[in-house]
């Protein structure tokens, strides 16, 4: 009987990109060719089951430096990145169709062309969880894709009632990163039934102009969000009748409050009892609160 060859094999991973097994067989196929990929795949295997070394995980980063564009099959992709041996992380302006796709987990489109045609026909795409880089209205096509696992969207624009309409059709859709003019954004999508279903939103959003309404945050079926996450240095959620704020560093004090005085000043007596910041290193205390949200917010900190 003959063996199967390596294309054999990959067309296997492609089916079941899941089967950790499968991936190994091709490597180990490669390994007896002499071919680098075999340890690449073996290296980067180790890697994802978390018992490899420094100097493996090095190995491995220097292989897919010299050979990754070659090794990738994946049509119209201008930079791939691997995992556990296959492409994972593809960066493109033009996809086009091949079985490869199948282990993609994270697409970057780096074009203006959309991208619907190509991912609404494309059954390879099992694996998808992410796409970036993402037009509003290319949100329309979203809800035809076949992929059963696209958990986070990332849009380069605004996001617009009609698109959060198309949206709620992708019941997978967990995490959405957009755009915002300013907080009146969040206050109609708190409202509407996406954010039932999402557990953390990132607007690029300056809460310093105007303060964010927090009751339909807290009035929706669910909490708006598990974690409502402003670029700009911390994050913002609820945790029963607490507004727990997240910052990235200590060092972001002044920012943050000057960012959160409109909103806790009208909106936090009313909805919410407590308040409490969590810096890097820990739970911080009243006393080391800034002298805005120190004078201002004492009677609210739990």
């Amino acid at each position: 009987m003959t063996a199967p060859t390596i294309a054999e094999l990959e067309a296997r991973v492609f089916e079941n990109p899941d089967d950790e097994f499968v991936r190994q067989v091709v490597g180990d196929a490669l390994l007896e060719q002499g071919d680098p990929r075999g340890e690449f795949i073996a290296l980067q295997l180790a890697i994802a089951r978390g018992d490899s070394t420094v100097e493996q995980r090095e190995r491995a980063l220097a292989l897919e430096r010299e050979h990754g564009e070659r090794w990738s099959t994946v049509r119209g992709a201008e930079q791939v990145e691997h995992r556990r041996g296959f492409p994972w992380l593809v960066r493109t302006r033009k996809p086009a169709v091949s079985p490869a796709w199948a282990t993609v987990g994270e697409l970057v489109l780096l074009g203006s062309e959309a991208p619907g045609p190509f991912l609404s026909t494309c059954s390879a795409l099992r694996s998808l969880e992410r796409v970036l880089n993402l037009e509003g209205d290319e949100l329309r096509e979203v809800a035809t894709w076949k992929t059963p696992r696209l958990r986070a969207l990332d849009l380069r624009s605004n996001l617009e009632p009609q698109h959060a309409y198309w949206l709620v059709q992708v019941p997978t859709l967990r995490e959405l990163s957009m755009s915002a003019t300013g907080p009146a954004e969040l206050v109609w999508l708190a409202a509407h039934p996406l954010a039932a279903q999402l557990e953390l939103v990132r607007p690029r959003v300056s809460f310093t102009s105007s303060g964010v309404d927090l009751r339909p945050m807290k009035e929706t079926p669910a909490p708006f969000v598990t974690r409502l996450e402003c670029l700009l240095g911390f994050s913002l959620s609820v945790e029963d009748d607490t507004l727990v704020v997240h910052l990235k560093a200590k060092a972001q004090f002044e920012d943050v409050a000057q960012a959160l005085e409109p909103t806790l000043a009208v909106n936090l007596p009313a909805v919410l009892k407590r308040l409490r910041v969590v810096a890097p290193d820990g739970v911080v205390a009243p006393n080391e609160f800034p002298a805005l949200l120190a004078k201002r917010f004492a009677k609210f900190v739990g």
